[in-house]
């Protein structure tokens, strides 16, 4: 199936092009503290099928922002990293984790995490100052 595209040659349409899909941007966050095997990929990501992390990490590795690295061929297994170009978006999703805990919750009607548990009885850890720390 062809991906859809924005058919803008603007930066930012061109960007989302290939991080705009769901989990996208789940996966390149999961996967910024270092290489993971699918199956931690999963557990990282409660919810996604694993036929949409399996698809996600492939669109990911044809755009140059993963790697893939096997370390066994029967059955194949891997390891998944980002390139020095999914590296880079680090800065992106610092910003967008801030703006999510300046608007995002404050938009959903909800109160900000706190370090000591979540809402509605579930605990939830606190989200870090920066990604990058």
């Amino acid at each position: 199936m062809r991906r859809r595209s924005y058919g803008h040659e603007c930066p930012v349409a061109r960007s989302l092009d290939i991080l705009g899909e769901r989990w996208t941007f789940l996966i390149v966050h999961a996967l910024l503290d270092g290489e993971a095997r699918f199956s931690e990929l999963s557990l990282r990501l409660p919810g996604i099928p694993s036929n949409l992390l399996s698809s996600r990490l492939k669109s990911l590795e044809q755009a140059g922002l993963v790697r893939r690295v096997p370390y066994s061929t029967h059955p194949p297994r891997a390891y998944y990293g980002l390139t020095d170009a999914g590296k880079a978006l680090r800065p992106v999703l610092d910003a967008l984790h801030g703006w999510g805990q300046e608007y995002g919750m404050r938009i959903h009607g909800e109160r900000p995490l706190r370090a000591t548990g979540g809402r509605r009885g579930r605990r939830a850890a606190a989200p870090p100052e920066s990604l990058s720390a």
